[in-house]
C-alpha cells in the first residue's frame, strides 16, 4: 500500500493489519526509496522533518521509526533522545540511519537509546531485516 501525502507527513492505512514504520528522512529521493522497500513488509508513514516525526509518532504510535541524523529543523539524534523521553514513544524502537561519517560516529555513542545503527546506502534486505529485529524485540518487551 503507498502512502498517502498529508501535507509533510504521509499516512497509511489507519487500520494495522502490519506493523507500522514511521521514516523520518528529509531528502526526498531517499524518502521515497526507503519506503518502497520498506512497504512489501510494512505499513509506512513518512514525515521529512523532525518536529513533523515527533507528532506523528506520538499521534500514530509506530512499531519502528527510522531517523535520519542530518534534518533541515532537528539533529536526528537530539529527535531520537525527545522520542524516548515522551512517554508515549519510550518503548518505541529507534533505528538511526545516515550516510554521514560524523553523525555515525556521534550515533554509535548513543547505542544504549538506539536499537540500530545503519549506513545509507543501506542494502534493502539489510534495511528490512532491521526493522523485523526490532519489531521482534518490541513484541518480546
Amino acid at each position: 500500500m503507498a502512502a498517502t501525502p498529508i501535507g509533510d507527513y504521509t499516512s497509511g492505512a489507519r487500520r494495522r493489519t502490519r506493523p507500522l514504520v514511521l521514516l523520518i528522512e528529509d531528502n526526498l529521493t531517499h524518502l521515497d526509496l526507503y519506503s518502497l522497500i520498506l512497504q512489501d513488509e510494512v505499513d509506512v508513514v513518512t514525515a521529512s522533518r523532525g518536529e513533523t516525526g515527533l507528532a506523528v509518532a506520538i499521534t500514530e504510535w509506530p512499531d519502528a521509526i527510522i531517523v535520519d541524523v542530518l534534518l533541515p529543523d532537528a539533529d536526528g539524534l537530539a529527535l531520537c533522545q525527545r522520542l524516548r523521553e515522551h512517554p508515549e514513544t519510550a518503548a518505541i524502537p529507534l533505528i538511526v540511519l545516515t550516510g554521514d561519517d560524523v553523525a555515525y560516529d556521534r550515533a554509535a555513542e548513543l547505542r544504549s537509546v538506539l536499537d540500530a545503527i545503519l549506513k545509507k546506502p543501506c542494502p534493502a534486505d539489510r534495511l528490512i531485516t532491521t526493522v523485523q529485529r526490532a519489531i521482534a524485540v518490541r513484541s518480546v518487551r
